[in-house]
């Protein structure tokens, strides 16, 4: 079964998944243009640096003084920055890394976690993970056409922070009313469900 789902990940994934990395092909400068990270904790507990902007590009130039560029690549949400601007690098070491099989949301404050329309049986399942064997809330197709499945991260004041609506598919990392700190994984969504339907 899972040979099978993840021969079948690697034939149709999209160029995200199929490298989930990013390694530097030669000696340089590390440039990163418009990046916006959070510190948090990577799966071993250990500090990360979680990439929070959409549009990161990464160079790679070379040490002289017009820092002829060697390599560009663009840094996806949500992955994880082993280095930083003007950091001297060496062939293979690796810039950054992603989850391969899942689109993550990321919480960009600390606070409150709050479900809207996020209800059993109406608008998720409880469904177990194969590889962890641990049940996860995904949301389904709602049976109210009018409601609108919401993740809201709210301050100490219960003021809305940020609010995140949520696919079909998504699995949901969080519990209604867990307080949780910046940087932490709110969402995840199979990149084989965001390819499909």
């Amino acid at each position: 079964q899972l040979t099978l789902r993840t021969f079948h990940q690697g034939g149709v994934s999209t160029n995200v998944s199929e490298n989930p990395s990013i390694v530097a092909r030669r000696d340089g400068i590390v440039e990163l243009d418009e990046v916006r990270t959070i510190t948090s904790e990577d799966e071993n507990g250990n500090t990360a640096e979680v990439v929070v902007s959409r549009t990161t590009e990464f160079r790679l130039v070379a040490e002289n003084e017009t820092k002829t560029p060697l390599m560009i690549a663009n840094v996806p949400y949500g992955a994880i920055l082993s280095v930083k601007p003007g950091d001297k690098v060496k062939k293979g070491d690796v810039i950054c890394k992603w989850d391969p099989y899942n689109a993550v949301i990321i919480a960009e404050t600390a606070g409150k976690v709050e479900y809207e329309d996020i209800i059993q049986g109406i608008s998720f399942q409880l469904e177990i993970d194969e590889q962890t064997g641990f049940e996860e809330k995904v949301i389904s197709e709602s049976r109210n056409k009018k409601a609108v499945p919401t993740l809201k991260v709210v301050d100490s004041k219960g003021v809305e922070q940020k609010a995140y609506n949520l696919p079909v598919g998504a699995h949901l990392m969080v519990n209604d009313g867990e307080k949780i700190k910046a940087g932490k994984v709110l969402i995840k969504i199979p990149r084989k469900a965001a390819k499909t339907g």
